[in-house]
């Protein structure tokens, strides 16, 4: 009986031994999992953080795009204006030139007579 009783407490202690075993490599290879897991994460979050700043500047650079756009086009109007005013000066001119020319051929046409 006291043998029995022996061969009993060694197997149970030999399945505690095994679970024991199967529970710690469990363990482990919950460990490495989640050691992966938390590697994968912050190498997202390194990405997250480069595409993040790469926003960023790409925002910045249209802003800056923006102004130089609104710079462009103040400077385009401005030159319109004076394309209107040098127009103007030329129909001044040749309104004027031509005032002198009748002048003038009156004139001749005055002294002839």
């Amino acid at each position: 009986k006291l043998s029995t009783e022996l061969d009993n407490f060694k197997l149970q202690s030999q399945t505690f031994e095994e679970d024991f075993a199967r529970e710690r490599n469990d363990r482990i290879s919950a460990n490495k999992i989640a050691f992966e897991y938390a590697e994968e994460l912050k190498t997202l979050k390194e990405l997250h953080d480069k595409t993040n700043v790469e926003l960023k500047e790409y925002r910045g650079g249209l802003e800056l795009a923006k102004e130089e756009a609104a710079v462009k086009v103040a400077q385009v109007k401005q030159y319109q204006r004076q394309v209107e005013a040098y127009k103007l000066q030329v129909i001044r001119f040749h309104h004027v030139g031509t005032l002198r020319m009748k002048e003038q051929t009156n004139h001749v046409c005055i002294q002839r007579l």
